[in-house]
């Protein structure tokens, strides 16, 4: 069976596979294609112009990692993927034949809120021109100076912050003082520096060596404690007064290979279990098993080894992005207490206020937080909107850690309240149905206990971080699983959840919520908007994603007034959002009424990365034969294959299967232009109505990876061309205008 059909009882597809010719039909009869979640939109929508079987191959998604994987084990013959294939993906099978479509471009983006972009970024009068020197003072800091708190007379009191390069002593404050980018030799990596910090905890000097990390060093928290700091201008939208977290995307992804790459990080080793961000606990020099113990509740980890008075590093499969262990801690903001008596009704909605709805049991967060693309399942589980009733709870499964060999079997992690295990489960909240999928508050966590001494988590919304089957039937609070670097593991960091029926908003802060994004691109660019003094790097997609403010299911009003500024109160059912006329359309209980409120969308937007916006004529310079600097963080988008695209006509399948169909579709460029233009990517050259004043139409083109050779696969139906050229004549790069 292929294995990312192992989550096949969690998709609902069946047990069972068959496999024919190189690629498995699935038993619902279909072909499950795995690739980057980034171009999730663009491969549905190519599938549908070519009509394919009428669903007959289905993508899943599940990062561009995935996909190549799927193609070195030979599971399926084709894979979407926002980066190239890389040296892991060559030494597989078909190595020599490694190719690629190029279908578009996109420009990885720092999402920020449109408040925050629009003063701290974007120059109205220079607008979008890809020329950094008419925007020099904005957008993410590339050359800032700021104090430290280390104290310091001479330059020489500065030498042990970063070996003293960069570091200069500010007599006038008398603090150690860090230039970003002036160890560098040279400023075109200069950008870097600000991103490796508050991703990473290294700056541009400390390379590629995972050692050097320092996630609580002094020049990391004075950049990341002082929000003006992160700016190369003055910066004061939002009223932030430092970074409250940097989002990012799970490791798996190929957003992420390109964002790790462009800093020249350390690079991710999922097998190792090492990853370069700071929200990693494993490989991290800070981190290595030497802080002394008593009990588990000693540890950051909570898992104290009493034999040797150690704490341990975490257990795998909690993989680096299922990490929370970021040094640099924020308090959870908010409550979201649950009413009760004496001055609440059980079961009603918490107080609408600025509130994270995920959160550690120590009541933190890290800077850093991992957004993993929410797994297929029923909405009201990936977002439930219920809230549970306090103080009722239910015995469901604990997660699982890892599975050995007899006699040890399955090991469990602890009640996310820090307790042991009870019968291989632990109590979990409740609504007032049963429903197991509800939305915990601060002050709801289990009176039972049988470790007194560990089971001290004074925060219940760590509920709101595992994952768990609703409803109320008997496979209620059970855990649905995912692959993880071919494993199944349990969801236990679901901090996707984080602002999912309230915001950071001051009122009402049901507004600007994030609970319909079904991937994580999308994900990210809501949650800046939701929390306005945080950032995310994600494709460029995420900068044009709206906060979904209608139909705010949860919230509760009976006239406009109720909804505060520019609020709408509709005649909806709270709990379901379907139309209605009075209450009792509703039905009845706790916080059950007849309307909601809505409100005008809100998007986010992209800074500047070395005073370059990511615009399509910024992005386009990465082209071959453009002139001048790309914007820093631009990529292809690939359909990639490992067998080489001559070999499909006897590889793939027929119709309505045929891989080699869809590659042929991926390679019309009168198909595929519009669509990844609709989607939001940048197109190769100029299309119909696409902004800009250049008529080329510039083709697809296919990028020999792996040694291959592009040009011998003309019997296949696919591109050729190694270059992008002009679909009607003449085509060359062009500077002066929006395409090149």
């Amino acid at each position: 069976m292929r294995r990312t059909l192992g989550v096949a009882t969690f998709l609902g597809l069946g047990a069972s596979a068959v496999a024919v010719g190189a690629t498995t039909i699935a038993a619902d009869g279909k072909v499950h294609l795995r690739g980057s979640d980034t171009l999730k939109d663009i491969t549905t929508q190519v599938l549908a112009a070519c009509s394919l079987g009428t669903g007959s191959i289905v993508y899943d998604g599940g990062g561009s990692s995935n996909g190549q994987s799927e193609l070195n084990n030979n599971n399926q013959q084709i894979a979407p993927m926002s980066r190239a294939i890389n040296s892991s993906g060559c030494s597989g099978i078909g190595a020599a034949k490694g190719e690629g479509i190029v279908i578009g471009l996109d420009g990885l983006s720092i999402v920020a809120a449109t408040p925050v972009v629009s003063q701290c970024s974007n120059n109205p009068v220079a607008g979008e021109d890809c020329n950094a020197t008419t925007d020099p003072t904005t957008g993410l800091a590339y050359t800032k100076a700021f104090d430290t708190t280390v104290a310091c007379t001479v330059d020489a009191d500065c030498a042990s912050l970063n070996g003293g390069a960069g570091v200069t002593c500010n007599t006038t404050t008398s603090r150690c003082r860090y230039t970003l980018g002036a160890g560098l030799t040279g400023t075109a990596d200069d950008w870097k520096d600000a991103l490796r910090l508050i991703y990473g905890g290294m700056d541009a000097n400390d390379g590629s060596t995972i050692a050097n990390r320092d996630c609580d060093g002094a020049i990391r928290v004075a950049l990341v404690n002082n929000w003006g700091n992160i700016f190369e201008g003055t910066c004061t939208a939002g009223g932030c007064t430092q970074l409250h977290h940097a989002f990012r995307r799970d490791d798996e992804s190929g957003t992420t290979d390109t964002f790790v790459s462009a800093l020249g990080l350390p690079s991710i080793n999922l097998t190792n279990n090492v990853s370069p961000f700071c929200n990693a606990l494993a490989a991290d020099q800070d981190n290595v098993s030497t802080q002394a113990c008593v009990k588990d509740a000693d540890c950051f980890d909570f898992d104290c080894n009493e034999t040797t008075g150690l704490c341990r590093l975490p257990r795998r499969p909690y993989f680096t992005d299922m990490q929370d262990f970021d040094r640099i801690r924020r308090p959870c903001v908010g409550t979201g207490n649950l009413p009760g008596p004496p001055t609440g009704t059980l079961g009603n909605p918490p107080p609408s206020e600025p509130t994270e709805q995920v959160c550690n049991r120590d009541g933190t967060l890290g800077l850093v937080v991992p957004i993993q693309p929410p797994p297929v399942g029923t909405s009201n589980e990936n977002y439930p909107v219920k809230y549970c009733r306090r103080g009722v709870f239910s015995l469901g499964a604990a997660s699982t850690v890892e599975v050995l060999p007899p006699p040890t079997g399955t090991v469990r992690d602890r009640c996310p309240n820090g307790d042991v295990t009870f019968f291989n489960g632990c109590y979990i909240p409740e609504a007032t149905d049963g429903d197991t999928a509800c939305v915990n508050g601060r002050n709801n966590l289990p009176g039972f206990k049988l470790d007194l001494a560990n089971a001290i988590a004074v925060d219940g919304r760590v509920y709101n971080r595992i994952l768990r089957k609703g409803g109320t039937g008997p496979d209620k609070g059970t855990l649905p699983t995912v692959v993880r670097n071919t494993q199944q593991v349990d969801v236990v960091n679901a901090f996707y959840r984080i602002h999912t029926t309230r915001s950071m908003a001051a009122a009402p802060s049901f507004k600007n919520v994030c609970r319909g994004e079904a991937d994580a691109t999308s994900q990210l660019g809501c949650l800046v908007v939701s929390s306005q003094c945080s950032l995310s790097f994600a494709g460029n997609s995420a900068a044009s994603v709206a906060a979904p403010n209608t139909n705010l299911v949860g919230s509760t009003c009976n006239t406009s007034a109720d909804c505060g500024v520019g609020g709408t109160c509709e005649a909806k059912c709270t709990t379901t959002g379907a139309a209605c006329t009075v209450d009792a359309d509703c039905g009845t209980g706790a916080g059950i009424n007849c309307g909601i409120c809505t409100y005008a969308p809100e998007n986010p937007g992209a800074l500047e990365v070395a005073a370059l916006e990511p615009s399509d004529l910024c992005v386009r310079k990465l082209l071959p034969g453009s002139i001048g600097t790309p914007y820093p963080i631009a990529r292809k988008l690939f359909v990639n294959t490992l067998d080489g695209f001559e070999a499909l006509s006897a590889q793939s399948l027929a119709s309505p299967h045929s891989e080699l169909g869809l590659a042929q579709c991926f390679s019309t460029d009168s198909i595929v232009h519009p669509i990844v233009r609709t989607v939001g990517f940048i197109t190769l050259g100029d299309v119909t109505a696409q902004p800009g004043t250049c008529s080329n139409a510039a083709s697809l083109f296919c990028e020999p990876t792996c040694s291959s050779d592009c040009t011998n696969h003309a019997a296949s139906g696919v591109t050729t061309r190694t270059t992008p050229v002009d679909l009607s004549a003449g085509w060359v790069p062009d500077d002066t205008n929006s395409c090149p």
